[in-house]
């Protein structure tokens, strides 16, 4: 693409469903070229998320050195294949999820904040049963 082509306003545009509709009924929408995954990652949300995921894998690493085991059963087939180095690389890959598929929906904005809302609730229920697990124990 040459520097005259990125600057002008015409080559932004598109059309969208040419084989369907006649040429009046043709609608044109603006190219979304510069769409990076920030520009829908709340930083402070996913701060949130990466916190609630160290929590439960903190959580769950000292429960398993005092001998309790894992209820999720797939995080206990990777902590039983991997360890707990398999653990962080199952919380890694739902965060690569968590900020990728947004980028592929309509609304990314809405579906990262959707799914760090659902993800947060979940996880802090998960990170408090495995404080108050490691309490009783202890205790």
């Amino acid at each position: 693409m040459s520097e005259r082509d990125a600057t002008d306003p015409a080559e932004r545009w598109m059309r969208r469903d040419d084989e369907f509709l006649l040429e009046e009924d043709r609608e044109y929408v603006v190219r979304d070229d510069g769409r990076s995954w920030w520009g829908y990652v709340s930083p402070a949300l996913f701060g949130a998320v990466l916190a609630v995921m160290v929590g439960d894998v903190v959580t769950t690493g000292v429960g398993m050195a005092m001998g309790l085991s894992e209820l999720n059963p797939v995080a206990s087939a990777v902590i039983r294949e991997a360890g707990i180095g398999g653990l962080v690389v199952l919380k890694a890959t739902a965060a690569a999820v968590l900020v990728l598929l947004p980028g592929v929906t309509g609304d990314a904005r809405q579906t990262f904040r959707a799914g760090s809302a659902l993800y947060l609730f979940v996880g802090l229920v998960v990170v408090a049963a495995n404080a108050w697990t490691l309490l009783a124990v202890a205790g």
